[in-house]
């Protein structure tokens, strides 16, 4: 079984950028309203995900969820903001 890449720092500059799984995303976490969400095309699991989630919540100080989906026959992680 293959080691999952290593995930490099959330940096907070609007919009906020991190690395999962080679692949860079670009969200701009203080437009996020609680309630809101986004889907990520990919075939990373959300537990991938959570070290980034954590990280943003430490800094940022949001409560966010991810969960595995499939969407419109894609399947990805879709994120929320709760708080």
């Amino acid at each position: 079984m293959s080691r999952p890449p290593k995930i490099q720092k959330f940096e907070r500059r609007p919009p906020a950028t991190f690395v999962l799984r080679g692949v860079y995303y670009a969200v701009d976490w203080d437009r996020m309203e609680p309630g809101a969400s986004f889907f990520i095309k990919t075939t990373a699991r959300a537990t991938e995900l959570t070290p980034i989630l954590r990280t943003v919540r430490r800094i940022a100080g949001y409560e966010l969820r991810a969960h595995n989906r499939c969407e419109f026959g894609y399947y990805g992680v879709r994120v929320w903001r709760l708080s």
